[in-house]
């Protein structure tokens, strides 16, 4: 298989987010990534809706996209599905920071917001929500799964009391039953693991500002249509109409067998790529450098020892000249093991040409150059015995009468 290719990986192929004041007098969503920073290789994406009013819901969705964001960045969660006792975890410091952005200023002490959270991990999606923003999970012209709201008018809506037509212009729906708040404990946050992902799949994170003017019929209608930009979709029925803030991130997901790996993990994978390349060249065009670094020992062995030059050259004379005071020493044989145990030497000797040693069971050569040496200084030529037959370019003493 390709390296540059996993199989049945899950990869996000195209990213749209909202993140607009529709007709409210200020912006109490957040989502993270914070608007236009997201990348294809995040993991982690949330969108929430602060209570708004007086009670600085602004701050409130502010610190739980933050809060989340730093805490799965401090613990990464292991590879596979969240467990509730990780999310739990992690409301638990949203939470503490809350109070703590509540003790500096006190008009903050009952600020709240929801939760939608969308984790990717290996080869399934963990998702979170916590009041009536929303989480859906669409292929083709159907909704495989939504998240069910923790409202008022969804409860209305199970026991058959209204319709979900009538939900969404009912006078009580923005009435939340959960939230994540400063005051109070810790609220039950529900949790679901998307195991099946397709190619060309969706997973939508929304607040319920988005849900005014989108209905699923037009929701499908802007996942299938791709003429146009995503973005420019959802502007189009919520620009100007939309009395709520209105955010969302919408992930379309790449799941089939040859998605290439993230632009990260690619940036890595290349250089490795190509350095296995090169060395592969490197290994054919020096083979047989690399199999004679792994050829046994021969039985034949050649060794050229190079010429060296006397530290302080000399004169030799003619061997038939040199006197008996001045003997040249025969060189001994050194004797070498062979390897049944014997000593077997025979060595010839010095011709000016060379030297040769064998040795039974193995052979060795020895080449050497052997320089003639000069004749001593005249100096040290007169320091010879009287009885020295050799010649010296001395005169002879002249007579003085």
């Amino acid at each position: 298989m390709d390296p540059l290719k996993s199989k049945k990986m899950i990869s996000i192929e195209q990213i749209t987010y909202l993140n607009e004041i529709g007709q409210r007098p200020q912006l109490e969503d957040s989502i993270y990534p914070a608007p236009g920073k997201a990348e294809f290789s995040d993991k982690l994406f949330l969108v929430c809706d602060g209570v708004g009013g007086e009670n600085m819901g602004e701050e409130a969705s502010r610190i739980a996209c933050e809060g989340f964001a730093y805490f799965f960045e401090q613990n990464p969660p292991p590879r596979g599905p969240l467990n509730n006792e990780y999310i739990n975890e992690g409301q638990k410091y949203v939470l503490q920071q809350m109070r703590s952005y509540a003790a500096e200023y006190p008009e903050a002490q009952k600020m709240s917001t929801t939760l939608t959270l969308a984790y990717i991990n290996g080869n399934n999606i963990s998702v979170a929500w916590c009041g009536d923003s929303r989480v859906y999970h669409l292929r083709n012209e159907e909704v495989l799964w939504r998240s069910s709201d923790h409202s008022l008018v969804e409860n209305l809506v199970k026991h058959g009391e209204i319709t979900e037509q009538e939900a969404r212009m009912h006078p009580q729906r923005n009435i939340i039953t959960r939230a994540l708040s400063a005051a109070g404990a810790p609220s039950e946050i529900d949790s679901h693991v998307i195991h099946d992902i397709k190619h060309g799949d969706y997973i939508m994170l929304c607040t319920d500002g988005v849900l005014e003017q989108i209905n699923e019929d037009r929701l499908k209608g802007i996942v299938l249509n791709h003429d146009k930009n995503k973005r420019s979709l959802f502007m189009e029925y919520c620009r100007d109409v939309t009395k709520d803030n209105f955010s969302l991130y919408l992930l379309k997901m790449n799941n089939d067998e040859s998605a290439v790996i993230s632009p990260t993990s690619r940036k890595i994978a290349i250089p490795i790529l190509i350095s296995v390349i090169i060395l592969s060249v490197l290994a054919v065009l020096l083979k047989d450098e690399i199999k004679s670094l792994f050829k046994p020992s021969k039985d034949n062995h050649e060794i050229v020892v190079p010429k060296k030059s006397p530290s302080k050259p000399e004169q030799s004379q003619p061997a038939e000249k040199k006197t008996k005071n001045s003997p040249v020493k025969e060189p001994g044989a050194s004797p070498l093991p062979n390897h049944d145990g014997r000593d077997n030497v025979e060595q010839k000797e010095d011709t000016g040409k060379g030297l040769k040693v064998s040795l039974s069971g193995k052979r060795i050569k020895i080449k050497a150059t052997i320089t003639k040496v000069k004749s001593k200084p005249a100096e040290e030529k007169k320091q010879m015995p009287a009885g020295d037959s050799t010649k010296t370019d001395a005169a002879p003493p002249q007579n003085l009468d």
